[in-house]
Order: C-alpha cells, then structure tokens, then sequence
C-alpha cells in the first residue's frame, strides 16, 4: 500500500512547486504543522480548485477532513 503522501503518476517540477505552494497556504490558513499537510491533500486542493474555480475555507476543511477525496 503506498504512503498517504504519495501521488500516483509522475509531475512536472513546475507541478510539485504548485503543490508544495498550496500545502504551505493551507498549512498557515489552518495554523497547523507543514507536515500535517500532505502532498496528497494539496493535489486534491489543486484537483477540486480546477474545477470549481476557486476554494473557499469550507472546501479545504472537508479536505483536510477526508471528505472530498
């Protein structure tokens, strides 16, 4: 079974600088350790934050919760 911090497909270093940006915002938003948040929660922000357009504090909650996957 791989890590909780594993994504599963091969990304650009422009990608994995994304990613390691949006952990670091959800990390200060929620006043909660870096290494609590993973790189999975942050591609899972990237993914829904596409789609919708934008996150509110709400969606990064439910996240973080495990509720949107």
């Amino acid at each position: 079974m791989p890590s909780k911090d594993t994504v599963p497909f091969h990304i650009t270093k422009s990608t994995a600088d994304e990613i390691e940006k949006i952990r670091s915002v959800i990390s200060e938003e929620f006043g909660i350790p870096l290494d609590r948040v993973t790189k999975k929660h942050a591609e899972i922000a990237m993914r829904e934050k596409s789609k919708k357009g934008k996150l509110l504090v709400n969606d990064l909650n439910k996240i973080l919760l495990g509720q949107i996957r």
